[in-house]
């Protein structure tokens, strides 16, 4: 099956904006979570270090290990939805005393331990929760409690969880709707585009090819293509140029070829076929507005004694003669034709008894009074016609053919030049 050049910049594009809209939205996807993770480390170390903040306050206001997990609590009741736990290091539990619950921490939660271990803060997605650690390394303020605790050393962790859709539902809205604005922009630039390439592309070709069927179809060579479509891009330009020339030397190869049908290759006059469709059509023509026309046969008197004596050079030279001298002595509108050898013949359109009996005698002189010169010899011959006058002496052109051509031979019979 074919497609059409629109339609196949249909499907091009079609496929183009599904691998467009499908990487928009796998980026989309892949931006989503990175941004997640990116928002999820910052929010998380930025209130973990309010929490520190807090708890350091309170602890050199030289709060109780009490008052402190209860201070914990209130930050837990205050936001529902995000759980603050704070473990104290080794260092801290052999200083100022174990917390319940801690030691069991260090012990089984390995990521606690990782972080009071090296020291570095970690992000962990567990399900649709995250959980960031941050580790209290030991300052130089810090030491002032912390007698012999070394700079940089962990003093213990704040472990904060919170659902992922805290994060994730803002920055869905916020992403889908970029994503929708962006691929419906996308979208609305894909279809101008494709209006423009049809436009300027698919509509010119597509013109072309229709303008080349009603060609087939009509087999008129003369309609040549035009319009502003085919100005705009200089290829669909020069194809539209190029085939509007190629159409014209059809037209005149064509035309060429009709004349060469129609003409006597040797005289130049009409031939036996162009001679027998003007007939019939001044026949129908005579016929629908009453207008007589005439006819007129020639045959060459010593014709033939020239082939035989001086060679068919010396005759061609003798018919192109007597060609000349009825195209000189016609009527524009009147037809001389050759029917072949030494006959020829001569149509009169809307022409009485009286312009036939002129014509006859203005030939008969004529072709009596040329002179062919040959190497060898002057040439000469003389003519005998036939005449019949349309509708009186034949209703039809076969019978003013035989009316014509019967009187020829009868004028020919007698040696004389009058048909009438």
């Amino acid at each position: 099956m074919q497609l059409s050049i629109s339609r196949t910049l249909v499907v091009i594009y079609s496929a183009i904006a599904v691998v467009s809209f499908a990487a928009i939205g796998m980026a989309s996807t892949w931006i989503q979570e990175r941004s997640v993770t990116t928002i999820a480390a910052a929010e998380s170390r930025r209130n973990a270090e309010l929490i520190f903040q807090n708890l350091y306050s309170v602890m050199r206001k030289g709060w109780s290990k009490a008052e402190i997990t209860d201070l914990v609590g209130r930050m837990n009741d205050a936001i529902p939805d995000i759980r603050v736990s704070v473990y104290r290091s080794q260092q801290v539990a052999d200083s100022f005393g174990e917390i319940e619950g801690d030691r069991v921490v260090r012990s089984t939660d390995q990521d606690i331990a990782a972080a009071m271990a090296l020291g570095q803060d970690r992000l962990i997605t567990l399900g649709d929760t995250l959980r960031y650690i941050y580790p209290v390394t030991v300052s130089a303020e810090c030491q002032e409690c912390h007698v012999g605790a070394k700079i940089g050393s962990v003093n213990g962790v704040i472990d904060i969880r919170f659902p992922i859709s805290r994060l994730r539902v803002p920055l869905e809205f916020t992403l889908g709707t970029i994503t929708w604005v962006f691929t419906a922009v996308i979208a609305i630039i894909f279809v101008l585009v494709l209006v423009k390439v049809r436009y300027l592309v698919a509509r010119p070709i597509t013109n072309l090819a229709r303008h080349i069927d009603g060609i087939v179809v009509s087999g008129d060579l003369s309609r040549r293509v035009t319009g502003r479509s085919y100005q705009w891009l200089s290829e669909v330009g020069s194809l539209a140029h190029n085939f509007n020339r190629l159409m014209e030397d059809l037209e005149s190869s064509r035309a060429a070829l009709v004349e060469q049908s129609i003409t006597d290759p040797l005289t130049g006059l009409a031939n036996r076929r162009r001679f027998s469709e003007a007939l019939a059509a001044e026949v129908v023509r005579s016929q629908r507005y009453g207008h007589p026309f005439g006819l007129i046969m020639l045959d060459l008197d010593g014709f033939k004694p020239i082939n035989d004596r001086h060679g068919h050079a010396a005759g061609d030279m003798v018919l192109s003669a007597v060609a000349e001298a009825l195209t000189a002595n016609v009527r524009v509108n009147d037809l001389a034709a050759r029917l072949g050898g030494d006959e020829f013949v001569v149509l009169l359109p809307e022409t009485g008894p009286e312009g036939i009996k002129a014509l006859c005698d203005k030939l008969t002189h004529a072709i009596h009074a040329l002179r062919v010169t040959t190497a060898t010899a002057e040439l000469s011959v003389g003519v005998s016609l036939g005449a019949a006058l349309f509708p009186d002496q034949g209703r039809s052109a076969g019978e003013l053919l035989a009316r014509a051509d019967a009187a020829m031979y009868a004028d020919k019979g007698r040696h004389k030049s009058r048909g009438f």
